[in-house]
């Protein structure tokens, strides 16, 4: 056992007895309250380096609505934490983000952008928005917020029907097919999109992606990055479709998570590091554009270890997620 029994214990709290070890949570928030902080902490940080709801490079010159994805988590961290103060401190994302939204519901970018083109950012923002504020009207923080939602989701729906157009989906196909991390990203923003705004054609249009995803996970259990395993992106994948599983009963996703995880974990080292070897994106000798390193993502690893135990009900991941997520800060 990598971590202490009475980890193991306290966290099989927060699961219902009547299915046993593979019983899911009472509710979202009610897990992630009772997640280790360790896990937590490290996997949705609350970094608070955002300048008036504006990402950094964004506050300096408006780039892209993907680029504030990361505020979001720190929106996560104070709904885990049950810190209003936490969340109000970053609810300006919204009013930020918004004022860069078009009327059709897509949003300005720079005309020399790079990254990802206008609907991967687009998806990339609404996928990161959706299941937080999914997560906070499953806390009990959500009467203190319901109106502010409410102001928001009107916004979020035109994103996601902007994004499920059929131009907009062709450029998915097209530029994130290749990567199953990608067509799961987009499926979980126009499904929970879905779910959280009743956008129509979204749910269906994430529906597609999801399905082509699912498809091409390995016998092994990977999801190929890049025709091949990956632990990092793997876990990329993994993440997003845990978020999905969350919120939206479908049979097919847990034994899709279990299998991925099952593979991940055998990688995982009885200290946290994860085992890059044969790797075909990360760590392994790969490395960026700009020549240097391209390492494994730790806080990512541990965001699909705890959201995989949390809608899987598997107590091993959460005992992973703490494993990885102390490597990952030892190596600062």
């Amino acid at each position: 056992m990598r971590v202490g029994l009475a980890t193991s214990l306290v966290w099989a709290t927060v699961f219902l007895c009547a299915t046993g070890a593979d019983a899911a949570p009472a509710s979202p928030a009610a897990a992630f309250a009772a997640a280790p902080a360790a896990a937590v902490d490290y996997a949705f940080p609350a970094n608070g380096t955002d300048v008036n709801g504006l990402d950094p490079h964004n506050a300096v010159a408006w780039q892209n609505v993907g680029g504030q994805h990361s505020i979001m988590d720190e929106i996560v961290n104070g709904i885990a934490h049950g810190n209003t103060n936490a969340i109000d401190k970053h609810w300006p994302v919204f009013d930020a983000s918004f004022a860069h939204e078009r009327a059709d519901g897509s949003f300005d970018y720079a005309s020399d952008e790079q990254y990802d083109g206008q609907p991967g950012a687009t998806a990339f923002w609404l996928g990161y928005a959706a299941p937080a504020l999914l997560l906070l009207k499953s806390s009990p923080l959500y009467p203190q917020y319901a109106s502010r939602i409410a102001q928001v989701v009107p916004k979020l729906g035109a994103t996601a029907q902007w994004v499920a157009q059929p131009q907009q989906m062709a450029y998915l196909y097209r530029f994130d097919g290749g990567s199953t991390n990608r067509l799961l990203q987009d499926a979980k923003a126009l499904i929970l999109g879905a779910r959280l705004t009743g956008a129509p054609g979204a749910d269906q249009s994430g529906e597609q992606l999801l399905a082509r995803a699912l498809a091409a996970q390995s016998p092994q259990g990977w999801f190929p990055e890049h025709f091949g395993p990956d632990t990092s992106y793997n876990a990329v994948s993994v993440m997003n479709l845990a978020w999905i599983a969350m919120f939206v009963n479908d049979p097919r996703l847990v034994p899709a998570i279990k299998r991925s995880m099952d593979w991940e974990m055998s990688r995982i080292g009885p200290d946290g590091r994860v085992d890059d070897a044969g790797n075909t994106r990360t760590g392994n000798g790969h490395t960026l554009s700009n020549g240097k390193p391209y390492n494994l993502n730790y806080p990512d690893i541990t965001k699909a270890l705890v959201l995989g135990s949390i809608v899987t009900g598997d107590s091993r991941m959460m005992n992973d997620a703490v494993l990885v997520a102390n490597y990952g800060r030892s190596r600062r």
